[in-house]
């Protein structure tokens, strides 16, 4: 696992938080964080799925793109989610199935707060605004809500180097 703070320049992470905390950035809400049936919900817009481009943002994606140079996109999205009374971890998962090898993933935090990325053996990344941590596709790993912010965003790539 790689964990890079400050990954971008200051201003490309304060545009990136401000278009994402926009009253004009659409979220669509998911019900379920993993499966629908975990009674959870968040809300996410997706970039890139099954080899198309699904929204007209994704030039705010660029400058972490330019940096990652992926040579095949599998999904980008972002995931808001919102604050809660109280920290829950969801369901560990992995992104993509065991048979695809060599997939990455990269998590860009959007805003700081307390939340965080869990993975086996409680490893715990802190949702600090500005960090990408990148990690093997067949790697299972919850994300969290908050209890300090309005809401936890991040954005997830998954793609081939």
């Amino acid at each position: 696992m790689k964990e890079i703070k400050n990954f971008l320049p200051k201003k490309e992470a304060d545009n990136i938080e401000q278009i994402f905390t926009s009253n004009t950035f659409p979220w669509f809400i998911t019900r379920g964080i993993v499966k629908k049936a975990d009674n959870d919900y968040q809300f996410n817009h997706i970039f890139f799925r099954s080899s198309e481009l699904n929204s007209s943002f994704c030039n705010v994606l660029q400058p972490i793109l330019d940096i990652l140079n992926p040579t095949s996109l599998v999904r980008i999205k972002a995931n808001l989610v919102p604050r809660d009374s109280k920290i829950t971890e969801h369901e560990m998962h992995a992104d993509v199935e065991p048979e695809v090898k060599n997939c990455k993933v990269a998590i860009y935090y959007v805003n700081t707060n307390n939340g965080y990325t869990l993975f086996k053996k409680n490893k715990k990344i802190k949702s600090e605004k500005n960090k990408l941590i990148i990690f093997d596709g067949n790697t299972e790993h919850a994300s969290t809500t908050c209890t300090n912010k309005d809401y936890r965003i991040v954005l997830n790539f998954n793609y081939f180097e």
